[in-house]
């Protein structure tokens, strides 16, 4: 018996802008073989659409610079259901570069453990915010955007429940992601905090942004190494 957590592989036809699918990549999205092949456009409607965009971007950026993509992202079935998937694409091209085809495989990893903690995200960058939001949110946690620490503090002034995690830049205009974590401790005790930037955390610490030891994600990481280091922080026992 097949299960939903078996590979499926899909190739799309640049050229003719056809993408056929596997027997599994069917089973997947809830669709008859007779479906198939579609359009880019039939299957980024197939995508849930908070997902869309960034999709539509990794093919873009695939197709711009030949480099593969790894995203994970949500699917709407035809009978309404929601399917977490983790998608994989690399591109092949002719004999001058032109591209060709680009081939994939797509893992339903809906059933596996899912994160059910609170995290407050505060970046002051949209497109940072816009793609951390979207693994954590994929992953099963519930996500409070914030664009800068006044906002953060807003936010969650009267925030009935727990906070669990603050992910946070570590330079923002007006406040700083550790004095973030500084105010917003008392009103949450057992909040974790983790820190992204694109300096190097030996770099942060040298000029005394970061205490040693803190948990620290440097700028550009994966989805794959931002949700690890989500899951490790959260894990971990709590500060003595």
């Amino acid at each position: 018996m097949k299960s939903d957590d078996d590979l499926a592989t899909w190739e799309w036809n640049i050229t003719d802008d056809a993408i056929t699918w596997s027997e599994d990549t069917h089973r997947i999205f809830g669709l008859a073989s007779a479906d198939t092949p579609i359009g880019l456009e039939q299957y980024l409607a197939l995508t849930h659409p908070d997902d869309r965009e960034t999709i539509a971007g990794a093919v873009r950026h695939t197709l711009e610079t030949g480099v593969s993509f790894a995203i994970d992202h949500r699917i709407v079935r035809p009978d309404g259901s929601v399917r977490f998937l983790q998608c994989r694409g690399a591109l092949v091209t002719d004999a001058v570069g032109r591209p060709l085809i680009m081939r994939g495989t797509v893992l339903d990893i809906t059933a596996r453990p899912r994160g059910r903690e609170t995290i407050l995200l505060v970046d002051d960058q949209k497109d940072v915010r816009r793609v951390v939001r979207r693994v954590l949110e994929t992953r099963g946690y519930h996500v409070l955007e914030a664009a800068s620490g006044h906002d953060a503090l807003r936010l969650t002034v009267n925030f009935p429940t727990p906070i669990h995690l603050l992910v946070t830049d570590v330079v923002m205009p007006g406040m700083s992601g550790r004095e973030v974590s500084l105010v917003l401790a008392p009103a949450h005790p057992t909040m974790k905090t983790l820190y992204l930037s694109g300096y190097a955390d030996e770099s942060i610490v040298r000029h005394g942004l970061l205490e040693p030891g803190v948990a620290f994600l440097q700028k550009p990481f994966t989805t794959d190494a931002l949700a690890r280091k989500v899951r490790e922080v959260l894990d971990a026992p709590p500060a003595p």
